[in-house]
């Protein structure tokens, strides 16, 4: 069956993980977070959450030249006990600054990029779709554009507070008899908590080591209602074949040493028959907060920047999730209702450093008095003590699929 069209949270809310649809359309409602490739197909898409299925779906593959996302496994076995060395105790500031010292004056590859932006994949005939665009047989277009109209805070303030709390009963109202797991770390991901639920039963907490302790008692002072809290002591459990399929699920469009806990979370899935929903807080603190790697002083960049660095690097995190652990990961901060009432029309010059509107999202939301907790302890990149070579591992994963 083709359908008429389908948009990227339909594809990955309503399919199976690596699933290939047939459409006549293809759009992008979330800014690029929930990637999307597509493949042209006579008057139709051949659409899928990686690019994998959709080479062994058509049973060829067109190398691309063009197609060059970095080896994150090729850094030496001394590069790895450095970056353990500029850990938390250094300040982010200056482990920046050391990194790229060391890597200029050592040539060691410390100081590398953690995502590949580009549309193209490996395959010529198949593509990403970019942030809030249409694409069709035809052609493509794009259906949201910035305006910064929207400059006031109070007003940003309240129409957050309205839009998080209306899409996420939303989503429980469609999925009433699910299991919505919220991953928490930080206030982005806190902020999930502290909307009122229809359901305070469905929701589980996941929180893993060093912020774990933090996140018990920031749910304990505040009396956030849940089904239950999960600990994760972030140790690493994954085997080799695990690292293997997240790379390959991934398309090697980021560094799958930041992409952590997929067995665990596969597990809990597991016990809830894959009916249960994870929620993430993807990039609310450069949306609502200052961060320092954002242009907010020019609204062009800024919007180009997100589309690329929270696209290609969280937005990888949340196809690798979808594909390898078989259920979605949402961020409330990505539905088409925000962007198209609130974050497409915002006017990011007056976002200033130190202005953080997250404390009062939440307290908006909540309708109370939040006690906060400071949170969010960096958990390590994994180190692995063995090497690969992603772009074959990925190759020869495809040209046996096109085999079979």
């Amino acid at each position: 069956m083709i359908l008429e069209k389908i948009s990227s949270e339909e594809l990955y809310l309503n399919y199976p993980a690596m699933t290939v649809v047939a459409t006549r359309s293809l759009e992008d409602t979330n800014a690029g977070i929930y990637p999307c490739y597509y493949l042209k197909n006579g008057n139709y898409l051949l659409v899928s959450t990686s690019v994998a299925p959709l080479i062994k779906h058509t049973k060829v593959i067109e190398l691309n030249p063009n197609f060059k996302p970095a080896n994150y496994f090729t850094r030496a076995n001394a590069n790895n006990r450095i970056l353990m060395l500029l850990s938390s105790p250094i300040p982010h500031v200056y482990r920046k600054k050391i990194r790229e010292i060391l890597a200029r004056k050592l040539g060691l590859l410390i100081y590398e990029k953690r995502w590949y932006s580009s549309w193209e994949t490996i395959d010529k005939r198949i593509f990403r779709i970019k942030a809030f665009t249409k694409v069709s047989p035809e052609g493509e277009e794009i259906i949201l554009q910035p305006d910064m109209a929207i400059k006031d805070i109070e007003l940003i303030i309240d129409k957050a507070a309205s839009n998080l709390v209306s899409y996420i009963q939303a989503i429980e109202r469609k999925y009433p008899d699910y299991k919505h797991i919220i991953m928490v770390g930080g206030k982005d991901s806190q902020l999930i908590a502290l909307a009122p639920k229809l359901n305070s039963k469905n929701w589980i907490i996941f929180s893993s080591i060093p912020d774990y302790d933090v996140v018990k008692n920031w749910i304990e002072a505040n009396n956030i209602d849940i089904l239950e809290l999960i600990k994760h002591d972030a140790i690493n459990e994954e085997t080799i074949e695990d690292t293997k399929t997240k790379i390959i699920v991934g398309d090697l469009y980021s560094d799958p040493k930041h992409i952590r806990f997929l067995p665990t979370l596969k597990k809990i899935a597991t016990q809830y028959n894959y009916k249960c929903i994870f929620w993430a807080g993807t990039a609310a603190d450069a949306i609502f907060a200052y961060h320092q790697e954002f242009p907010y002083e020019s609204p062009v960049k800024y919007f180009n920047f997100l589309y690329s660095r929270v696209g290609f690097f969280q937005g990888n995190y949340h196809q690798v999730f979808k594909n390898f652990v078989g259920c979605p990961l949402l961020s409330p901060y990505h539905s088409f209702q925000i962007w198209k009432d609130l974050l497409i029309h915002l006017d990011t010059r007056i976002i200033k450093k130190g202005l953080d509107l997250r404390k009062e999202i939440g307290r908006r939301m909540s309708n109370k008095s939040i006690k906060w907790f400071d949170c969010n302890d960096k958990i390590p990149a994994y180190q692995y003590d063995y090497n690969l070579d992603t772009y074959q591992l990925y190759l020869d994963y495809l040209k046996k699929s096109i085999s079979e």
